[in-house]
């Protein structure tokens, strides 16, 4: 396996790293108070007050589902082309994607679209997609002797986002159903510029390898 010369500040790409699967995490049980609480309101803007609860339910279906069937198709294709054109890049495009995917949740709220708001979660599912990419940058920078270890740590980061997300959408949403978006589109940007300046490519692609189609990431599913 080629690692770059980031190795020698292996933990802060770590660290980073573990913040990305964390906030990903985290926007996964953000939404579960929030979409529950405004569907099932009776004055939801987003559907008719005469909308049946069993139709308002099958609404909260397809909202927690899109999120996790985009990620499922985006998962092995991102984890593709990280291989081929590193893992900054991925980690970079992705963030960005999953900043606009809340911000899109956010304007779809406020302009009352349940259209967009579904858009919104294939978006943030598309680019959480790079969970691949972070348990491929986990590979690179652990050793034989620590490896066990940071896949827990990577563990408890999904379990630690998963925990804090519903009550941050719960607490957040007191002030206003968009503002745990526009709360979560800061961090993912945060998180961002924190990525793009300090954290070092763990992978440089072999040069003589052939560039793979998109879709060869799910040769091996």
């Amino acid at each position: 396996m080629q690692q770059a010369h980031s190795q020698t500040h292996p933990r802060i790409a770590f660290w980073l790293v573990l913040l990305v699967v964390f906030l990903d995490w985290t926007g996964i049980g953000l939404v579960y108070p929030i979409f529950s609480a405004m569907l099932f309101h009776p004055d939801c803007p987003i559907l008719h007050e005469s909308t049946s609860h069993a139709l308002r339910g099958w609404y909260l279906g397809v909202l927690l589902a899109s999120m996790s069937i985009a990620q499922f198709f985006s998962s092995p294709i991102l984890g593709s082309l990280s291989d081929q054109k590193g893992r900054k890049p991925i980690f970079i495009i992705t963030l960005l994607l999953t900043a606009v995917g809340y911000l899109l949740s956010a304007g779809a709220i406020w302009g009352e679209s349940l259209g967009y708001l579904i858009l919104s979660r294939v978006v943030v599912g598309l680019a959480a997609g790079n969970a691949s990419v972070v348990s491929a940058t986990i590979a690179d920078l652990s050793s034989h002797e620590n490896k066990t270890k940071n896949f827990g740590l990577f563990s408890m980061a999904c379990g630690v986002g998963f925990t804090l997300g519903p009550f941050l959408g719960g607490e957040l949403s007191q002030f206003g159903f968009a503002v745990p978006f526009i709360c979560s589109a800061i961090a993912t940007l945060t998180n961002t510029l924190l990525m793009l300046y300090y954290f070092k490519e763990t992978h440089i692609p072999d040069p003589q390898t052939i560039a793979r189609g998109y879709l060869d990431g799910f040769k091996d599913v």
